[in-house]
Order: structure tokens, then C-alpha cells, then sequence
């Protein structure tokens, strides 16, 4: 992004010397939702996702982020290039997979809980407090929150997630944690909790289950591809009611936590290790000399895609 502020486009650079191009798109949020962005944000972002058209090949994390991007792209009047799904991995940093389940959460134990979110409108923090401030109030129950994430540069939003926080018995919010500390505050948990209605991918739920955390999360957007599989609750984050009743069962039921604990810790994930190897490989067969059937009107490798 800094080479675009420059007024630099590294995709004809990279074209002016002779050699192909690739990149990894995550999402195109700052399009789709540019109302949360400033004047000169949406510019820059807008010369941003136009560029990816000028590419040979692009490696989309979901196959919700190819579909907006190709959307995009053709409704700007641009060429789509050929468009490759390589999802990312769980892996939690350099950190080992958890292995073994913690002890088991008594009926008499606080439930608690961890959110890893930036304060962005998006991430929907504001209905997650409100969800768990009403399942307190529905039965007495004892839920301790842990809020991980900088704030965003959304003042507003900022006031009214503080307010809300000083109702909440047992929440707590941090700005920062470095990947130890955050490893040990999934370890202190029993679950996790990703209350974002719309995203690229969601790496956080995947990264729950590495550290041996089951997650709650959205059953839509690029939930509805990365959550299912073990080990996640998944439901919907537009409703207050919908998330104090999931929380509520957590609450209640310790079996639960369990059962989702054990899925959590059976689930194959990915590593960044074959995360890359996919990469490489994808690379690799478009690197291969073309056939003419292989070439298309620009004579760029038709990649197959999804």
C-alpha cells in the first residue's frame, strides 16, 4: 500500500521488466463496506483492487473473496484474471498444536471466554457484549470475557463499547497481547468467542482450535467455509438473542465445552508450512510453458480455477 501512496503500481513495474505476476488477495472490505473508510482510503483502495487486474494469477483465501473480487472487477470494467482458492492455515504463530484437552471446567466455574478482534463496526463487539450481558441477566450465570484488540480510529464506537463493558460483571478488555501472551490467554479460557458478521476468512477461529479452544462465530460470510468441520458453535452474530442462548448453553452445560473441546482437538488443520507448498505449487504449474490451448486472449495461463 505504500508503493500505491507513492502513485507506483508494482504490477506494471513488475510487467515493465518481463516478469509475471501473482498475489494473495484477502478480502475486499474496504470496497464492499467503504462507508468506514475516509475519502483518500477509499481512493487508495479503489487503485489498490483495480490493480489486481493487471495480474497473471491471484490466490483468493475463500471462495467468497474470489466471488467478490471477480464481482468487482467486472463491475468496474476490468479483466479477471485467473483466480485461485488456497486457504490459510490455523497454525497460531510458532506456537505447537495443543494436543491434550485442559481440565475439564467444573459446573460451579465461571465460563470463560476470549475475543481476539480489532475494534472495527465489523467485528461486531457491541451486539457481542450486549448477548453476553443478557445471558448474565437470563440466569445468573457466571461469564468472564476477556477482550484482546486495538482500537481502530472509531471514536464513537470506542465510547459506546467502553460504556457497555462497565456494565458486564467479570469483562475485561486489553489492548495488545504478543503471541505468548495470547497463547496463554487461550489457555486460560474455555472457549472463544469471534463475533465478526463479515470477513475474508476468520483466522481466528481457526487458531482457537490450534490452541485446543472450541470458538463460537458467525454461520455466515467466510464462516460459513473456514468454522465447519469440529469443534465450533456456529450461529448467528446479528442477534443479540442468538448469542446470549449459545452462551447460556456453554454456560450451563460443562459437557458441552467438552464435547466441542474434544472436536476442537481431533480437527486436521492446516500449517503455514503446507499453506506455502500449495502456493509454490500453484505458481509452479503456471510457470510451465503454455500450450496454445492454454492461452488466453491476453496470453495469460488459463489456470484452472474455483
Amino acid at each position: 500500500m505504500s508503493l500505491l501512496s507513492e502513485g507506483l503500481d508494482p504490477i506494471q513495474l513488475a510487467r515493465a521488466y518481463g516478469l509475471r505476476s501473482a498475489a494473495i488477495v484477502h478480502d475486499l472490505i474496504p470496497v464492499r463496506l467503504s462507508h468506514l473508510y475516509d475519502a483518500s482510503a477509499q481512493a487508495l483502495y479503489g487503485r489498490y483492487f483495480r490493480m489486481f487486474a493487471n495480474t497473471d494469477l491471484i490466490f483468493a483465501t475463500t471462495d467468497l473473496v474470489a466471488g467478490h473480487l471477480r464481482t468487482h472487477l467486472k463491475t468496474v470494467g476490468l479483466t479477471v484474471p485467473p483466480i485461485v482458492v488456497v486457504p490459510l492455515p490455523g497454525q497460531f504463530a510458532h506456537t505447537s498444536r495443543v494436543q491434550e484437552a485442559s481440565v475439564k471446567r467444573r459446573p460451579d466455574d465461571p465460563l470463560r471466554l476470549l475475543t481476539v478482534a480489532t475494534w472495527e463496526p465489523r467485528k461486531n463487539l457491541s451486539r457481542l457484549l450486549r448477548g453476553v450481558h443478557l445471558a448474565q441477566d437470563r440466569g445468573g450465570l457466571q461469564i468472564h470475557l476477556t477482550l484482546v484488540g486495538r482500537r481502530d480510529s472509531y471514536p464513537e464506537h470506542d465510547a459506546e463499547i467502553e460504556a457497555i463493558l462497565t456494565t458486564i460483571p467479570g469483562a475485561t478488555a486489553r489492548d495488545r497481547a504478543d503471541d505468548r501472551e495470547l497463547a496463554e490467554l487461550y489457555k486460560a479460557s474455555h472457549a472463544s468467542v469471534y463475533p465478526s458478521c463479515d470477513e475474508g476468512f476468520g483466522m481466528p477461529v481457526l487458531e482457537s482450535l490450534w490452541l485446543g479452544r472450541p470458538c463460537v462465530c458467525h454461520a455466515g460470510s467466510a464462516m460459513a467455509e473456514v468454522a465447519p468441520g469440529g469443534g465450533t458453535m456456529m450461529i448467528n452474530m446479528a442477534d443479540d438473542a442468538a448469542i446470549a442462548t449459545a452462551l447460556t448453553r456453554l454456560a450451563a452445560e460443562p459437557s458441552l465445552i467438552d464435547q466441542l473441546t474434544n472436536d476442537a482437538l481431533a480437527r486436521p488443520l492446516r500449517t503455514w508450512d503446507n499453506y506455502a507448498a500449495d502456493v509454490a505449487s500453484r505458481l509452479q504449474l503456471a510457470s510451465e510453458p503454455q500450450t496454445p490451448s492454454q492461452r488466453g486472449p491476453a496470453g495469460r495461463y488459463q489456470e484452472a480455477v474455483r
